[in-house]
């Protein structure tokens, strides 16, 4: 119950095999953007390419017993 308190609901929730869950919560996190760039090609015309966004997931997952107490967890990305 203090977990939805305080992260919500999670995004993704499977089981652990073992009779209790894993509450999987995902995040993305924008880094950046890389800017457009302008080129001449070999025609003679110019191209333009788009900026772009990067960035990665964030992911928690947290292991729940069957009994509601988190037993294990797990950190992807930063």
């Amino acid at each position: 119950v203090e977990l939805y308190k305080k992260w919500g609901p999670p995004n993704q929730i499977t089981t652990d095999g073992n009779g209790g869950e894993i509450l999987i919560y995902q995040k993305n996190i924008q880094s950046g953007q890389l800017p457009g760039r302008i080129y001449s090609n070999p025609a003679g015309g110019i191209n333009y390419t788009n900026p772009t966004q990067y960035g990665y997931t964030q992911t928690r997952m947290f292991y729940v017993n069957k009994r509601g107490i988190i037993y294990h967890w797990r950190a992807e990305g930063i």
